[in-house]
């Protein structure tokens, strides 16, 4: 015996609610569970289980380069040693938070990139579930957690596709500073030489050779 098509409709509809609902509840104790994490740590002052401390390390170091120094900095703080992985574009970027202290500059480190991610992400014809995914989805919450560069990142990588037909010039200066992380920067001008995309492709391979000059 067939449903009838509007009770068929209703189990679909409901099934995709649910599903949601489920999901959903998933993201919030997810959410939750790191949350009173952080909350634990910030308590009993425990800075150290922050992968933000390797950041503020290289922001404050006198040379990040040079491990012997590097260590003793952050042996003089009491923190374990981190070696400084990023080119010296990003300390060029990071190093405005090494004037701040460690609260502050978490803070600042966290909610600026955040903001920056969100801006990009988000549009006006979006629906209210990819707006939900995009602040607690499980990413968006381990980076908020560890204060890694996941946010600035994304950020970068969205914003460059988001504009990369409309505005070529300020696409290729997102994908510049992608070249803060060499791993997944050395991926953007493949993909955007595969698609021909030239005017972005050029004012890439600019924009990061201006960040990286200038860091010197």
């Amino acid at each position: 015996m067939r449903l009838p098509v509007y009770s068929s409709r209703f189990y679909r509809n409901l099934f995709y609610r649910l599903t949601i609902l489920g999901f959903a509840t998933l993201f919030l104790l997810f959410a939750g569970k790191y949350l009173y994490y952080i909350w634990n740590n910030l308590q009993i002052g425990n800075i150290w289980f922050s992968d933000f401390l390797a950041v503020f390390d290289c922001a404050r170091a006198p040379d990040i380069y040079d491990r012997s120094k590097l260590d003793a900095f952050q042996e003089a703080l009491g923190s374990q040693h981190f070696p400084c992985p990023y080119p010296p574009s990003f300390y060029f970027l990071i190093s405005p938070i090494g004037l701040l202290d460690f609260y502050s500059a978490y803070a600042a480190w966290i909610l600026g990139t955040f903001a920056l991610y969100l801006a990009v992400s988000c549009h006006r014809k979006q629906s209210r579930w990819a707006t939900f995914i995009i602040l607690f989805a499980p990413a968006t919450v381990l980076t908020f957690a560890f204060g890694q560069t996941g946010f600035l990142t994304s950020a970068l990588m969205v914003g460059g596709f988001r504009w990369i037909a409309n505005r070529p010039v300020l696409s290729g200066i997102f994908f510049g500073l992608v070249s803060i992380k060499p791993q997944v920067g050395i991926l953007i001008p493949i993909a955007l030489i595969s698609a021909r995309l030239w005017r972005t492709s050029t004012l890439t391979g600019f924009r990061s050779s201006v960040t990286a000059y200038a860091a010197k």
